[in-house]
């Protein structure tokens, strides 16, 4: 068998190897992961998204590590005694990220592992110096010192992008000059790699030569840096390919009303951040990759005698050590017991689906009020238009000319509804003898109408931007406003008139307060940070007083008496923690409580919009 074949089959099985174990420890990963989450939000508290992602890919890479550290032990050499130092360092580098770096999404743009990536590929960087160095002074291939030297300048290229988003930076000049499709950043970096690929493909011959037996490993190394690095751009590329597909499918599985995504989809859940955030991790893997073969080649070159130590052989404990390895992992998987499917979106009660995106055209759904005899009003934010289900049948005639674009508010009485639409800076209002007609514009003073209640013949606005609530006589149209004063009142997302004590409350999105508000005089404090709020949404009233309130930051609904004091809290599934609209229906004894659960993060959630029934 000459040099090139061993060459190919040993690059062959080292890739296997490399990427069954990847995907192998991936899997286990997802498979535990919902009852690894689990356990922390037990001692915790809710997790956000892109932090249950780090989560996921940590554990991976802990499993990876375990496993190729047992095929290590099995004959360790001081080569793989260097390529196993170099990936705990790599491994604490990327886990400091996941554990420390909770301020940021992987792909944002000061991420710490940007970096991490860029350190790997400086010290890939001066690696390159140092071996075309050792071949100015003693190599017999003399443009070999170029070309690492070259290698040296493209690194350090490759370091500073990381660093400085070069080739975002170029993409938007591109889209801004020549007006070419937004995503011309992601070609540059695809263009990368073919020209990597070109490169492999000019030099192939010399670099057999030079580098196969002597240098194996470093260039299997770099080949399979390269390989990640390719995956890399693919990620980054087909990320709008995967949204579109996982949404399309999640439509089609919960047409019926019947399938529940369990916790096991919740790595998709938004899949270009978490493809994005792959795309980081495969990045920064080729960069450490990177790094390693060089590291190893300078070693042979400048200490060709450090790797001639006798290989060391440990059967028995490389033997036992995968039996505990593989006979942990299957009993955390039976224990986990994970399904793709579950019995109800919250978790400990039952619920059913009233309302679907195939079969009542939801998109992004978001508030929703019960008024006779309307039935369940559901303001469609995507579709810009108002659905309303009567014993779970759709009324169509709500639908027709309505001129809105964005609905985010909702009120009713017997005779009349009224939307909201913030990107026509308007509130429309619809009747049986007139349809949708346009009710409140800009110039009454209103600039982002958000959420709507209605207290008689007077309808209250909610303008998030003005941080203002105006009042409207329906009768006469006559406007008036007021602008609580209060550090915490930022962001006003929903209200309600509150009877038994004859206030408004308002939820805040981005403080985490509920007010309790008097027209005319200042906000009190309903609910804040005690009663563990992150992202109060949407807020209603129920028969008895008590108040309902949805927050998905912590994918509740968390009920309050009269006075503020917790009664329950009602925790939804991972999947389906974008809670928004809320309406309870009935005394204690008959209560119906229905609640939005919408595509989560907008566009970038994969899930459908659905109403739910408990």
């Amino acid at each position: 068998m000459n040099a090139v074949t061993q060459f190919l089959r040993g690059t062959c099985f080292l890739f296997l190897t490399v990427f069954f174990g990847a995907l192998t420890s991936f899997g286990v990963s997802a498979l535990v992961g919902p009852w690894v989450l689990d356990v922390y939000e037990s001692l915790r508290g809710p997790i956000q998204y892109e932090n249950a992602v780090s989560m996921y890919f940590f554990g991976a890479i802990i499993l990876f590590m375990l496993g190729w550290g047992i095929l290590i032990l099995q004959r360790w050499t001081r080569e793989r005694g260097v390529l196993w130092v170099f990936m705990v360092f790599a491994f604490v580098g990327i886990a400091s990220i996941f554990i420390f770096d909770t301020a940021h999404r992987l792909q944002a743009e000061f991420s710490w592992i940007r970096y991490t990536t860029a350190g790997a590929l400086l010290l890939t960087a001066v690696a390159s110096l140092s071996i075309g160095w050792w071949y100015h002074r003693h190599g017999t291939i003399r443009f070999l010192r170029w070309l690492w030297w070259w290698l040296a300048a493209v690194f350090l290229y490759a370091a500073a992008d990381e660093v400085f988003q070069l080739h975002e930076a170029m993409g938007m000049w591109l889209e801004r000059v020549f007006r070419v499709d937004h995503a011309v950043g992601d070609y540059i970096t695809m263009g990368y790699a073919v020209i990597g690929l070109v490169f492999l493909l000019v030099f192939v011959r010399t670099l057999f030569r030079e580098y196969v037996p002597a240098h194996r490993l470093p260039i299997q190394l770099l080949l399979l840096g390269g390989v990640f690095y390719f995956l890399s751009t693919l990620f980054d590329t087909l990320d709008g390919w995967a949204h579109t597909w996982l949404t399309a499918l999640g439509v089609r599985l919960t047409s019926g009303g019947t399938f529940v995504f369990s916790d096991l989809w919740y790595p998709l859940f938004a899949p270009r951040r978490f493809l994005n955030s792959l795309e980081e991790v495969f990045e920064n893997i080729a960069a450490y990759l990177f790094a390693l073969a060089l590291v190893i080649l300078v070693l042979q070159k400048y200490r060709p005698r450090f790797f001639d130590a006798r290989a060391r052989i440990f059967p028995r404990i490389s033997r036992a050590c995968a039996v505990v390895f593989g006979g942990g992992i299957i009993l955390i998987i039976f224990w986990a017991r994970p399904t793709l499917t579950a019995q109800s979106p919250i978790i400990g009660m039952d619920a059913r689906a009233v309302a679907a995106p195939l079969s009542h055209g939801l998109s992004h759904t978001d508030a929703l009020v019960y008024q006779e005899p309307w039935g369940v009003l559901i303001g469609n934010e995507g579709g810009g238009n108002v659905v309303s289900l009567f014993n779970r049948e759709l009324q169509p005639s709500l639908d027709r000319d309505s001129g809105m674009v964005n609905v985010d508010g909702l009120a009713a009485t017997p005779e009349a509804i009224f939307a909201s639409d913030p990107v026509r800076h308007s509130v429309s209002r619809y009747t049986k003898q007139n349809g949708w007609e346009e009710f409140l514009t800009r110039k009454q003073g209103i600039r982002d109408p958000e959420g709507l209640a209605v207290v008689g013949d007077t309808l209250y606005i909610l303008d998030e931007t003005e941080r203002k609530i105006f009042s409207v006589n329906t009768k006469t149209r006559v406007v008036e406003s007021v602008k609580p004063k209060h550090r915490k009142f930022r962001a006003p997302e929903g209200i309600v008139y509150q009877p038994a004590r004859d206030r408004f409350l308002v939820t805040d999105d981005v403080t985490g307060y509920i007010f309790s508000i008097r027209w005319g005089e200042e906000p009190k404090i309903f609910a804040g940070p005690d009663a563990k709020l992150r992202f109060p949404e949407e807020i209603t009233v129920a028969e008895n007083g008590n108040v309902f309130v949805t927050d998905n930051g912590t994918r509740e609904i968390i009920e309050f008496t009269v006075d503020g004091t917790i009664v329950r809290r009602i925790r939804f599934r991972r999947m389906y923690g974008d809670l928004h609209g809320i309406a309870v229906v009935g005394s204690e004894g008959e209560q119906k409580i229905y609640v939005v659960t919408s595509d989560g993060y907008g566009s970038e959630s994969f899930m459908p919009s659905m109403v739910w029934e408990f």
